[in-house]
């Protein structure tokens, strides 16, 4: 239609040459911007995903036993969105705004545009309403889903935090389903409802103004080339804008790993003759106070039994000497290893050399490898070795090579003794074993470290 205009218009074809110039840049533009979007992309993806990884390392262990470690898990996986839509909705929304911007400006310049210029100002206008609209739904979506995929995190780890036991939706799937289909209907109307509405707006407004003012020819070509570039702005513009909200939904979730308040446990060096001392240690777990006035000295060759109820703050107590949680009172100085509980010493999925061998370097070396071999075999686990096709190498956890709960406890052991503490804690860790085992376990530990620590129920 309008090339046949053109043609019409002899000696005034050349008011038209601001739209062919951009008819002729676009291929050329359209290309240079895939380019910079995707240079951009990548590099900033890049960026991104090093920063929340170090901010998740970073974490307090705190906020992790608070909020549960498959909703850090789920903050990390916003990263795809944040990267990718963050780069190319903005590049998108610049040049959509450029195109409804031009295409208002050249509807006002003549007169049979000028009704178009204001429809054109309502729809965008109406655009943004429903952009609104969507930011909330999407808000309400991106929360549902966060919520439920922490969930499942936590439960295909075996964790069960405070915050997965809370009280949450009675059916969270069916609750992401509604707030998934509510959302979609927005993104439907923002990304082609207003493309849509313009162009029976325009078409109509435009048939009406041309048949009323008695337009020229060359006037309505101009008048419909602006009422194209508006819609193919106004399109540009809703998948831009759907792209942007997305990234900036899923940033406000990973803020908490961009900007963590990290927790560094500075060690302490112990005074002469001391391998671990806690001076008058006040531990708390969230604002309530579990063990005040803490008193210990260790000296090389020490063997401590510590027994008390359950619930008497022992974990809490060498949670704090194994510095991995900071005293609000007091001090510690030293550090000890820690064989932890067996319900909070987990098993990787990933081979059993890289399970043993957490606390050393990784790919592990020949000598690594050895001294692996040679405490499981101490331990009670060569037969375990035997039977795996793979030996060190073979894949363990959860979809891996099953381990019953006394040889994950023997792990757990392996592992915290691997990693050469001069102290060692064993936090009950060897409950799922029976005596006879437990006794020899116990034994090939007090060969291999000096200082050792035992917590028992009283």
């Amino acid at each position: 239609m309008i090339g046949a205009v053109v043609t019409d218009l002899g000696d005034g074809a050349s008011d038209l040459t601001p739209w062919v110039a951009l008819v002729v840049a676009a291929a050329a533009l359209a290309t240079l911007g895939t380019w910079l979007e995707g240079r951009f992309a990548t590099e900033a993806s890049r960026v991104l995903r090093r920063r929340v990884l170090r901010g998740a390392f970073g974490v307090d262990p705190e906020h992790v036993r608070r909020e549960g470690a498959g909703a850090i898990l789920g903050r990390i996986m916003e990263v795809e969105p944040v990267a990718g839509l963050a780069a190319t909705g903005g590049l998108q929304a610049l040049v959509a705004a450029v195109e409804v911007a031009v295409a208002g400006a050249v509807l006002v310049t003549v007169p049979v545009g000028r009704p178009l210029a204001l429809v054109l100002l309502g729809v965008t206008t109406t655009a943004v309403i429903l952009l609104r609209v969507h930011v909330a739904r999407l808000t309400r979506e991106t929360g549902l889903r966060m919520d439920h995929t922490g969930r499942l995190l936590e439960d295909l780890a075996g964790q069960r935090t405070r915050r997965v036991q809370g009280a949450g939706p009675a059916d969270p799937t069916t609750a992401y389903a509604r707030a998934g289909a509510r959302s979609d209907r927005t993104t439907a109307l923002v990304s082609v409802g207003a493309t849509g509405l313009w162009q029976v707006l325009a078409l109509a407004t435009l048939t009406v103004s041309g048949l009323s003012e008695q337009a020229s020819a060359e006037q309505l070509a101009v008048a419909l080339g602006a009422v194209l570039l508006a819609a193919a702005g106004l399109r540009r513009g809703g998948v831009a804008a759907l792209g942007l909200t997305t990234a900036a939904i899923a940033a406000r979730e990973l803020t908490p790993l961009l900007r963590p308040r990290p927790y560094r446990h500075q060690m302490l060096l112990p005074p002469a003759g001391r391998v671990l001392t806690a001076e008058d240690v006040e531990l708390r777990r969230g604002t309530t106070t579990i063990l005040s006035g803490v008193q210990l000295a260790l000296a090389a060759g020490d063997r401590v039994l510590l027994s008390g109820p359950s619930g008497s703050g022992k974990s809490t107590l060498v949670e704090a000497l194994a510095g991995l949680r900071p005293a609000v009172g007091g001090r510690v100085t030293g550090r000890a290893g820690l064989a932890p509980q067996f319900c909070d010493d987990h098993v990787l999925l990933a081979p059993m050399a890289f399970n043993l061998l957490l606390a050393r370097g990784w790919p592990a070396a020949e000598t690594d490898l050895r001294d692996a071999w040679e405490l499981c075999g101490e331990l009670g686990l060569g037969g375990l070795l035997a039977r795996m096709p793979a030996g060190l190498a073979q894949v363990v956890g959860e979809t891996g090579w099953q381990l019953s709960n006394g040889e994950r406890a023997l792990v757990g052991l392996a592992r915290a003794l691997l990693a050469g503490p001069d102290v060692l804690v064993v936090d009950e860790s060897l409950g799922p074993l029976d005596p006879l085992t437990a006794r020899s376990a116990l034994a090939v530990a007090r060969q291999r470290v000096r200082t050792l620590v035992v917590v028992s129920q009283e």
